[in-house]
């Protein structure tokens, strides 16, 4: 695949919550994220608003990233300036028996 876009993957240090379970913590200061830049492509799927109830909208997308790319299901993606929650395990692609591309699903959710 040619990616002709960047997507950067964003990684939070991990902490261990008062329940004994590590998980990131995203309230750490931007210097101390780890980011990793790919050329990838970031397209959208879907979109759906509710109004009535939270005035919120969710977005949801798709990245598409090199075999290479180290990505976890907690990290978050950056495209264009806008962070992406990563949804779901990264699906590793194949094409006749070899490592060919990394699809990320990963969404947004705005307002309420």
């Amino acid at each position: 695949m040619r990616y002709r876009d960047f997507v950067t993957v964003v990684r939070a240090p991990t902490s261990t919550g008062p329940d004994g379970a590590v998980e990131p913590d995203w309230t750490v200061p931007e210097s101390s994220l780890v980011k990793t830049e790919y050329q990838g492509e970031f397209q959208p799927i879907a979109s759906a608003e509710d109004i009535v109830g939270q005035e919120r909208v969710q977005s949801t997308h798709k990245a598409f990233l090199p075999p290479n790319a180290d990505v976890q299901s907690n990290d978050r993606l950056r495209f264009l300036g806008v962070d992406y929650w990563v949804d779901g395990a990264p699906e590793d692609h194949r094409h006749r028996g070899r490592p060919h591309h990394i699809e990320v699903f990963a969404f947004l959710v705005t307002g309420g």
